[in-house]
């Protein structure tokens, strides 16, 4: 019996691993993922398909390292119209319960003045935030007892095909790394 149990356990594994190791290998421009962009619209990652994405994750709340990832993609965004690349930008929320659609148009579009309509304010729900958070490789916990975020200030590139071509694993890397 314990045998038994075992090997199904052993075989359930290896399926996991299989279906783990299949999932990290697709584009996440094929990812099912459901969002709502800024405007409350449908949005997916395939809409992408065909662009570079410089990709991050924030959220609208963070006293700390978020608007210090925005003023990256910033930066970011300039170094790639310099060399006339075009490129989107992407910011899916770490806290999708606060950081609704309509809260996303008034702090990012109005409080921070990001009117280009390449850059996308993406909410999902909280299984579809984790699932792309493993996905992109950025850690997040919520702390209990204040309710702030701790997380990773990564920001990733997405080549055409949707797969991480670069990441910045800080931010005290420079954004033309992104394009070495």
């Amino acid at each position: 019996m314990i045998a038994k149990n075992f090997l199904k356990l052993l075989l359930l594994s290896l399926f996991l691993f299989q279906v783990s190791a299949e999932s990290c290998e697709l584009s996440l421009y094929h990812s099912t993922h459901s969002w709502k962009d800024e405007s409350n619209h449908e949005f997916s990652l395939g809409q992408l398909k065909g662009k570079k994405v410089i990709m991050a994750m924030a959220y609208t709340s963070c006293q700390g390292t978020c608007p210090m990832i925005v003023s990256k993609l910033k930066k970011a965004e300039a170094v790639f119209k310099e060399k006339n690349i075009p490129v989107e930008v992407a910011i899916i929320t770490f806290d999708p319960g606060f950081d609704t659609p309509e809260r996303h148009q008034a702090y990012y579009r109005e409080k921070m003045g990001i009117k280009n309509s390449n850059w996308h304010f993406l909410n999902g729900s909280e299984a579809e935030t984790r699932k792309m958070s493993m996905l992109l490789g950025v850690k997040y916990a919520r702390n209990q007892a204040s309710g702030m975020i701790i997380h990773d200030n990564k920001i990733i590139l997405l080549n055409e095909h949707g797969e991480i071509e670069k990441k910045l694993e800080s931010l005290d890397e420079e954004e033309k790394n992104l394009l070495n």
